[in-house]
Parts: structure tokens; sequence; C-alpha cells
């Protein structure tokens, strides 16, 4: 089945000076995708991930939206994790979780509700009314996790979503993210291979700037032979 679009890249060029990051990638992230971004350090997946959640201008293209009921701003329909998450460090765990709800416009008769719900998610119940600042960097991710999930959204978007996360915590979050609601897309990066494998159906490949390869699970493509293909033009030389 054919899912409609979330997310269009048209053409996508980012350079910084003379140096070209993103080179002319084009892609649809659709409805209950669940898409990996591979490439070795340098190959600008982290930029690309940060054009699809509109942080950083673009030199040439376009990126449209398409979400259900859309609004003004449609970050409102994202769920960020990038590699160095920002915290105000003085606030309590339920106070940041409060002020993510509230800049993302959740009603506030459902506020508690979420930020129980994905407290207790990644077990971090505990540490509710604890100060964001002592909490340990493994705990810190987890926080980080689950406020890109706070507010429900329908394009999650992890930038090395396990860096710091102990094998429980990563195993927890792997199988939430397997089991996320149907019409919700995800895209992620990370150099854990193995992990990505059993989220993800489909493995965009980015070779500097340019999309190597894009590969889908099917019947005559199966997660064996795509791991190959991603090891054949990632690792060998």
């Amino acid at each position: 089945m054919h899912y409609p679009p979330l997310v269009s890249l048209n053409g996508i060029t980012k350079r910084y000076g003379s140096n070209t990051i993103i080179d002319n990638v084009s892609f649809e992230i659709c409805k209950n995708e669940k898409i990996a971004i591979l490439g070795n350090n340098g190959a600008g997946k982290t930029t690309l991930l940060k054009i699809v959640c509109d942080l950083i201008d673009i030199d040439q293209g376009s990126v449209d939206y398409f979400f259900q009921d859309p609004v003004k701003n449609h970050k409102n329909k994202l769920g960020i994790v990038l590699n160095d998450p920002y915290f105000i460090e003085e606030f309590l765990v339920k106070t940041y979780l409060e002020f993510v709800c509230k800049f993302q416009f959740i009603p506030r008769a459902m506020i508690n509700e979420r930020i129980d719900y994905v407290l207790k998610q990644f077990d971090l119940s505990d540490y509710k009314y604890t100060k964001i600042q002592v909490l340990s960097a493994g705990n810190k991710a987890k926080l980080s996790l689950a406020s890109a999930l706070v507010h429900n959204p329908q394009l999650l978007v992890l930038d090395e979503p396990f860096t710091h996360l102990d094998i429980s915590s990563a195993q927890n979050f792997l199988d939430s993210l397997v089991q996320l609601e149907e019409g919700k897309a995800i895209l992620i990066t990370s150099h854990n291979i193995h992990w990505l494998l059993e989220i993800c159906s489909r493995f965009i490949i980015i070779k500097k700037g340019k999309i190597a390869c894009d590969l889908t699970v099917s019947s005559k493509l199966d997660k064996t032979v795509i791991k190959k293909r991603i090891f054949d033009l990632l690792v060998k030389k």
C-alpha cells in the first residue's frame, strides 16, 4: 500500500561557503514509513534532518509539508531529537515537560496525562520532581526522547538517539518506535545498523551530500541483502 506523503523534499541543496553539504536531494516521507538515513561522518545526515525540521535555510529546492489538521506552525507536527539536545537545566523534569506541552499547544486538561505517559515509557517517573542538571547523561537522553513524543507528533525525527542510553533503555525505546501509532512516520540516523534494521523498512544512503541508494524492504529485497548493500557502500573501499 502506498501512503500519502507527510513531507516532500524537492531538489534540496545546502551550502556552507564553498562547500556543498546537501546536493540536489529529493525524496518523500510518507505515513507509516520508518526511514533510516545512513552515511559516514560528514555525509550530510544531520544537515538533512535539520532541513526536514525547518531549522536551517536551504539554497535551492523546496520542502513541502502535508500534515493532517494543519496549523500555522508545522513544527507542532514534528517530534525532534537532535544530537545535542538543549535543556533549561534549572527546571524540574515535570516543569520542562509542561513547558514543551504548552509550546506544542497540548490542551491543559491533557498535559498531566501526557507527561505521566512519557515518563513511564522511559522509566523516568521517579525523576518527575528532579532538577534536570543533576540527571545522568543517560536520563537526559531519555528526557529528550520523552519531550519529542509528549505532544504525539506525526513525524519523529531522530539524530543518533541511542547516544548515552544503556542497553535496557535503548531496547525499550526501540520497542516504542516499532509500536508507533498508525499513520505516523520516523526519520532516523544512527551508526548502529543493527538497531536501524530492527526499526526501519526503508534505508537512504547518503554519500558526499547525494543519495547513493534508496532501498525498501520487499519480498525481493530482504534485510539481509540490504545490510550487505549498506556495508558495500559505506564500509568497503
